[in-house]
């Protein structure tokens, strides 16, 4: 199930996993803010502010997971592959595209171009590059599912054993297999889908712990993961950019911890729900083009230049809750558009 389109008013849906999607959300805002404005810490800063420095790479250990805990949930519920679910999405990523660039447009006046029309449909590499990555997994959704359906439980496993084992090798260690392109692709995205889905339907006895113990266990793989990037850093070895990918184990290893650790919790929530339907508006408005390098992350590495420690993470935090808020708000303007196409449609 996916949280991209207008949900179905029937589905019972549970805030406790709701809630995950908004926090995954918020981590995405976080880890932006992070090493994409800020850039890889150097040996020298390590050296110089160590304590700085590391709580940098404790920021980015705990807000990595983000994309990887949004496709664990479209596994964790599967993808059901419906036209009005998918032309929904399709409207929501047009409805902040076009948008964004009609006032781009507006208040800057540019030439009308291939490249700004580009922008809308989000032609190239890194425009919307999630948007893309998971609409190559919702159109393989169906053979996906047909494989989970009529495969062995013991197939599945060593299907994924053989998928993770494949892809942390020549897609994370050694980079042999640049399509990985360290968890930025669809490729990437079908092993979490397998992953979640096989989590939910056979639970296995490492899933049953307690929420607690998923979460400390959580920690400790985070704060690991920290540790080991600061101190790579520190001693000089430069080997600290492949552990904050996507495609890294530890990371994979958290994203799951975090999501059992959601999954066992029971919260029952309209207000969290109506938050969560419009979560991933938040990625659409400050990833866009226009707004994303030159705007968002540009402020944030000015404020790092210029603030203190203590200033810079107050500015920071408010800029994250206000990009968060204003997402949410749009996009409850979307929503009521598309229920009012829905009604025109009904009557035609």
């Amino acid at each position: 199930m996916s949280n991209f389109a207008i949900q179905d008013k029937k589905m019972t849906r549970d805030s406790n996993m709701e809630l995950l999607r908004i926090v995954a959300m918020l981590l995405v805002l976080v880890v932006h803010s992070g090493f994409k404005s800020l850039g890889y810490p150097t040996e020298e800063e390590a050296i110089a502010n160590p304590i700085s420095i590391y709580m940098r790479y404790v920021v980015e250990s705990i807000s990595i997971i983000c994309v990887n805990v949004f496709v664990l949930l479209s596994g964790w519920y599967g993808v059901n592959v419906r036209k009005q679910r998918f032309l929904a999405f399709i409207f929501q990523v047009l409805f902040f595209s076009v948008g964004i660039f009609l006032l781009h447009f507006i208040l800057s006046l540019p030439k009308i171009s291939f490249d700004g029309i580009g922008s809308i449909l989000a032609l190239k590499g890194s425009d919307y590059w999630f948007v893309k990555a998971y609409i190559g997994l919702y159109i393989l959704a169906p053979v996906l599912n047909s494989f989970v359906k009529n495969s062995s439980r013991e197939l599945f496993k060593v299907t994924l054993l053989a998928f993770f084992v494949f892809q942390s090798v020549y897609g994370w260690w050694t980079s042999g297999a640049n399509w990985f392109e360290g968890g930025y692709s669809t490729f990437s995205f079908i092993g979490l889908y397998l992953l979640g889905r096989y989590i939910r339907l056979y639970s296995p006895h490492y899933t049953r712990f307690s929420y607690t113990i998923d979460f400390c266990i959580y920690c400790v793989l985070t704060f690991s993961l920290s540790a080991i990037g600061f101190l790579l850093t520190y001693f000089g070895h430069g080997l600290d950019h492949i552990l904050f990918q996507y495609t890294c184990p530890l990371v994979i290893l958290s994203s799951l911890l975090f999501l059992l650790a959601f999954s066992k919790m029971n919260i029952k929530s309209k207000t969290i729900n109506w938050i969560a339907c419009s979560s991933f508006a938040i990625y659409l408005l400050h990833t866009n083009r226009f707004i994303f390098d030159d705007f968002y992350c540009r402020q944030i590495a000015l404020w790092s230049d210029k603030l203190d420690v203590s200033s810079f993470a107050l500015y920071t935090f408010l800029w994250i809750a206000s990009f968060f808020f204003v997402a949410i708000f749009i996009d409850k303007i979307r929503i009521l558009c598309w229920n009012h196409i829905l009604k025109i449609q009904s009557h035609l």
